[in-house]
């Protein structure tokens, strides 16, 4: 098998109202996340990603606005682009009433997505092959709802069965991550308080290493947890 090029690209929060800011500068905000977007599909496409990976939060809320979606289309329905795979995250889960996601509703509002946008709808993991790579195949899961769960996609009994490891079959797993008492998978926080709403914090400008280590005393109630993925630009964030 050869090398196999991946962009990864979340947590764009398409949508997002940005209520904080003055009237005139909110549109140009959301400008900016279609921007983004559409500069990551040109990567792809120039740096020949054999799939882009969309684990999470594309848009901001279940019900995004029209102008919203149909730039999202657009972004991915050029000349060039390569299979596109989305994995619904709490802000925009799937579900049988989703505006985005379900194919009678958006036909409903005269749109679809591009055929090589594949959209993971279920909460368990199924498997989808890489167009043109009989060897990589595409896991994913997806929220259903935004409720505060404790499921966990990599938790005992949720990851299917496989054949074992033998060199050639490549197996990536895309999903929208949570914390746990704001440190990283694994490890958790000596405070004792009530599952935090599932969140990610992810960018793709974000440079790679950047995770700090976890607080030797607990962050004071109410603050943004110490094991957090930083960024150069907290305006860009949506959590």
């Amino acid at each position: 098998m050869g090398l196999v090029r991946l962009l990864q690209v979340s947590d764009l929060h398409l949508g997002r109202p940005f209520g904080w800011l003055p009237v005139d500068r909110r549109d140009q905000r959301r400008r900016d996340q279609i921007d983004a977007l559409e500069r990551a599909v040109r990567a792809a496409i120039e740096r020949g990603a054999h799939a882009i990976l969309v684990p999470g939060d594309l848009f901001d809320v279940e019900g995004v606005e029209a102008n919203t979606l149909a730039s999202a289309i657009s972004a991915f329905d050029i000349a060039g682009c390569p299979p596109v795979f989305i994995a619904p995250g709490n802000h925009d889960p799937y579900s049988p009433g989703s505006q985005q996601w379900n194919a009678r509703l958006l036909k409903l509002r005269e749109r679809e997505w591009p055929p090589h946008v594949h959209v993971f709808t279920a909460e368990e993991w199924t498997a989808v092959p890489l167009p043109g790579m009989d060897s990589v195949r595409i896991w994913g899961c997806g929220f259903t709802s935004n409720a505060t769960s404790l499921a966990r996609p990599l938790g005992p009994g949720r990851i299917p069965e496989m054949a074992p490891p033998d060199g050639e079959r490549v197996e990536i797993a895309v999903f929208h991550g949570s914390r746990e008492d704001g440190c990283p998978p694994g490890r958790r926080s000596p405070r004792r308080s009530p599952p935090p709403r599932c969140w990610a914090r992810r960018s793709p400008t974000w440079p790679p290493g950047t995770i700090t280590p976890p607080p030797t005393s607990p962050p004071p109630r109410g603050s943004r947890p110490a094991c957090a993925w930083p960024t150069p630009d907290r305006r860009s964030l949506s959590t």
